[in-house]
C-alpha cells in the first residue's frame, strides 16, 4: 500500500481516498472510507479503457451482475458510476494479503487449512455463478485471506476486458498458470472453467507452484491444453479432488456445489485458522489500514425529526395500466370467442358427417384440415393473449414498496416479502423487457411457498405449465438466474427502473442495484 500521490484525486464518488493499494491491468485501486467511515476498495478505470464504448458496454453489464453476488466469501459491489469520465466500482475492503503474497512468503498451507480455504472459495464461486457470472481469472492474486477465511475479488472483470486492446493483439486473457484449457485454446469458457483454475490454485497453495509449472507463457499454456497435471506434494485427499477438476473436459469436472460437499466432509470437527505466520501478516495489514484512516469521523446533523417520522413511513405506490388492460383483454376475447364457437361448430358438423359415414372428395378432406388448422391458429392467439390481459386488468394490478417489505399484486397472486429477508433486488432486462427481480434469503424461500399457482380465478387455467409463455406473467421463478421475477414494469403507469430502484433504497438502502 502507497500513500496518495499529487495526480492522484482526493474524492471518488461520496468516497475519500486514503491510499493507494496498486495497479492492474484495468486501472488503479485506492483504498477509501464511506462518510461513515465504512473501508472500501475503488477501482478506477484508465483512461484509455474510459475511451472504449466497447468496454464501457461489457463493463456496465458485468458490473451490474456483478452488483448481485452477495456470497460471504466475496468482496461485493456496493457502488459504481460507469457514465462518468473516470468509470468506477466500489467493492468492501478486505484487510489481508493476497493468497499469492501469503504463500510465496510463508510457504504452503496445511491439509486442513488447505480444506478450508477450498470450502471458502467454493462458496464464493457458487455464489458468483448464482448470477450468472463466470470469473474467468481465478489466480491466488484474486484470493485475499482476511481472518475469518478468504474472499475471492475481481469477479466479472475479465469478461469485460475482453476485446479490448490489451486482448486484440494476440493473446487470450486470463493468467495461463491458472487458464482453463478451453479459455487457453479461445473456446467458450462456461462455469466449469472456474472449477479447473480454482484447482490450480489450491496445487499453488499446498505447492508454491502451478500444476502446470512455469515459465514462456506459450510453453506453459500447450501444457495446459495437452499436458498432464503435477500434483506432486498436495495431500492425497484432496488431491484425488482436484485431479477430477483438472481434466480437460469441462463436462467431466465435477459442479462446485457438489466439491464443496466433499471438502467440508474434510474438515477436521475443530476450528481451523490459518497458519501463525499468516495470521500476523493479516494483523499487520489491518494495523497499516487503521493507521490510514482517521480515527475521529465527522459529526453528520440529525434530519428533522418529523421529515425523519414522514419518510419513514412513506409508501411508494406503482399501479397497473389495469383499464388499459382490461379494455386490450375484453377486445381480444370478443374476437376470440366467436371464432372458437364457429371452430367448435365446425368440428361437430365434420364428426356428424364421418358418424353417418357421408361420402367426402380428397379435396374437401384436405380443405377441412388446412381450414381447420388456420381458424385454430386465429382463434388461438387473440384467445391467450386476450385471456391474460383480462385478467391482469380485471383483479389489483400493484407494485408497492412500504415500511414493513415490497408487495405485488398481478393476475390474481400477490407476492409479500419483508426488507430484512431480501438478499438483492434488480431490475433486469429480458429481451425487450424490464422485469423486476428479486434474490430472497433460503431462510424465507424454505418457509414460504412463494410461486404456487393460485388456486382460485380464471388465472390458473392459462397456460399452467408453459416455460416460454410464464414470461407474461408477473411472479414466476427464473432458473437461470436463480430469483423471483416479480412483474414486467410495462405492465405498470410511470415505473421506470431508476425510479423503482430508488423506491427500493429508499426503504433498504443497503440492497444492491
Amino acid at each position: 500500500m502507497q500513500p496518495l500521490e499529487s495526480g492522484d484525486p482526493s474524492t471518488i464518488g461520496p468516497y475519500t481516498l486514503r491510499a493507494r493499494i496498486g495497479e492492474g491491468g484495468m486501472g488503479r485501486v485506492y483504498l477509501a472510507s464511506s462518510p461513515s467511515g465504512r473501508l472500501i476498495a475503488v477501482k478506477v478505470v484508465r483512461p484509455d479503457l474510459a475511451s472504449d464504448g466497447q468496454f464501457r458496454h461489457r463493463f456496465q453489464r458485468e458490473v451490474e451482475a456483478a452488483s448481485l453476488v452477495s456470497g460471504a466469501f466475496t468482496a461485493p459491489v456496493v457502488d459504481f458510476d460507469l457514465t462518468g469520465v473516470m468509470p468506477w466500482l466500489a467493492t468492501l475492503y478486505v484487510p489481508g494479503p493476497s493468497l499469492h503474497e501469503a504463500i510465496v512468503r510463508y510457504g504452503t498451507l496445511p491439509e486442513a487449512v488447505l480444506c478450508r480455504l477450498a470450502a471458502g472459495m467454493l462458496e464464493a464461486i457458487i455464489a458468483i455463478h448464482r448470477v450468472g457470472i463466470v470469473h474467468r481469472d481465478l489466480k491466488p492474486s484474486n484470493v485475499l485471506l482476511a481472518s475469518d477465511g478468504p474472499r475471492v475479488i475481481d469477479f466479472g472483470i475479465a469478461r469485460a476486458m475482453e476485446q479490448t486492446s490489451l486482448t486484440r493483439v494476440g493473446g487470450v486473457l486470463g493468467t495461463p498458470a491458472y487458464m482453463s484449457p478451453e479459455q487457453a485454446a479461445g473456446a467458450h469458457a462456461g462455469p466449469q472453467s472456474d472449477v479447473f483454475s480454482f484447482a490450480a490454485v489450491l496445487v499453488f497453495a499446498a505447492t508454491r507452484r502451478g500444476p502446470f509449472g512455469s515459465g514462456d507463457p506459450a510453453a506453459l499454456l500447450f501444457r495446459v491444453v495437452h499436458g498432464e497435471p503435477d500434483l506432486t506434494g498436495v495431500p492425497t485427499a484432496p488431491g484425488d479432488l482436484l485431479r477430477q477438476c483438472l481434466v480437460k473436459n469441462p463436462a467431466e469436472r465435477p459442479a462446485p456445489d457438489a466439491l464443496l460437499r466433499m471438502f467440508v466432509d474434510r474438515l477436521p470437527s475443530g476450528p481451523v485458522v490459518w497458519p501463525e505466520d499468516i495470521t500476523r501478516l493479516v494483523s499487520a495489514r489491518e494495523t497499516e489500514v487503521a493507521a490510514r484512516v482517521p480515527t475521529h469521523r465527522p459529526r453528520i446533523a440529525p434530519p428533522d425529526t418529523e421529515v425523519a417520522r414522514e419518510a419513514e413511513v412513506e409508501t411508494y405506490v406503482f399501479p397497473g395500466n389495469r383499464r388499459k388492460m382490461f379494455l386490450a383483454g375484453s377486445l381480444l376475447l370478443g374476437i376470440a370467442i366467436p371464432l372458437l364457437v364457429l371452430f367448435v361448430i365446425g368440428l361437430v358438423n365434420v364428426a356428424v358427417s364421418v358418424a353417418r359415414h357421408e361420402p367426402m372428395a380428397t379435396d374437401d378432406v384436405v380443405g377441412n384440415i388446412v381450414g381447420g388448422t388456420l381458424w385454430a391458429i386465429l382463434t388461438i392467439i387473440p384467445l391467450v393473449s386476450g385471456l391474460w390481459q383480462f385478467c391482469y386488468g380485471s383483479s389489483r394490478l400493484e407494485l408497492s414498496m412500504a415500511p414493513d417489505g415490497l408487495h405485488v399484486r398481478a393476475g390474481g397472486r400477490r407476492y409479500d416479502i419483508a426488507w430484512q429477508d431480501l438478499v438483492s433486488v434488480s431490475v433486469v432486462r429480458l429481451g425487450k423487457r424490464e422485469v423486476l427481480a428479486v434474490w430472497p434469503t433460503a431462510g424465507w424461500a424454505l418457509r414460504n411457498r412463494h410461486l404456487g399457482w393460485v388456486r382460485r380465478g380464471l388465472l390458473k387455467w392459462v397456460v399452467r405449465d408453459s416455460y416460454s409463455l410464464r414470461y407474461y406473467f408477473g411472479i414466476w421463478y427464473h432458473p437461470a438466474l436463480k430469483c423471483d421475477m416479480l412483474i414486467d414494469l410495462k405492465l405498470l403507469r410511470g415505473a421506470t427502473p431508476d425510479q423503482v430502484i430508488s423506491a427500493v433504497t429508499a426503504h433498504a438502502g443497503a440492497l444492491s442495484r
